[in-house]
């Protein structure tokens, strides 16, 4: 990691679901790229997620690469806009703790797309059934008069520039789905953005 600043802080909103997250953490723990902060924020989970987080920080070459945040919240819009206060990447990602990483290069290979400096970088996400079965690929890249008309964008395959949210604000925290088609409607039309067709 990046002492100075990360490339990427990944923001991961949790409210008891330690047994998905777990997945996660491993999945984020084998990727071969490391310049990435995780910001977990928690919603006062009371299932073992505290614990699963310390055994995590403990395999971490650079402990603070973690930040752990567990205080209630209002949900996952209100748990992002916290986890926005905090991160420190010149990129920002949000990814669901029910979500992993397809293999070891997936962060890798978007991260380096950071150097095209595009306001966003999207990717393609890979879905699979419980029993492991491949299901699809779902997730374009920007555009708006697409974006205008429904949300084709896959949040865990995207990676956001920090001063999008600096100009445009946070999510709105009233949402409980949604959120982020909503803020996505707040851009304007000739954002910078490049689209990764791998997982």
């Amino acid at each position: 990691m990046n002492a100075a600043r990360p490339t990427v802080s990944i923001l991961v909103a949790t409210w008891n679901c330690a047994g998905l997250l777990r997945a996660f953490l491993d999945s984020l723990a084998q990727q071969s790229w490391s310049d990435w902060e995780l910001l977990l924020l928690d919603n006062a989970s009371t299932d073992g997620t505290a614990a699963l987080v310390q055994r995590f920080r403990e395999r971490l070459v650079t402990p603070q690469q973690l930040i752990w945040s567990s205080e209630p919240d209002r949900g996952i819009y209100d748990a992002w806009n916290r986890g926005l206060r905090l991160a420190q990447g010149r990129y920002l990602s949000f990814i669901g703790a029910d979500d992993t990483f397809v293999d070891a290069h997936s962060l890798e290979r978007i991260a380096a797309l950071t150097a095209t400096g595009a306001d966003l970088i999207t990717a393609r996400n890979a879905y699979y059934a419980p029993d492991g079965r491949f299901l699809r690929h779902w997730g374009s890249g920007w555009t708006w008069r697409r974006m205008r008309q429904s949300m084709t964008i896959a949040h865990p395959g995207l990676l956001v520039r920090r001063e999008l949210f600096e100009s445009f604000g946070p999510f709105d925290a009233r949402f409980r789905i949604c959120g982020d088609y909503d803020w996505f409607l707040r851009m304007p039309p000739d954002l910078r953005s490049v689209h990764s067709s791998d997982s």
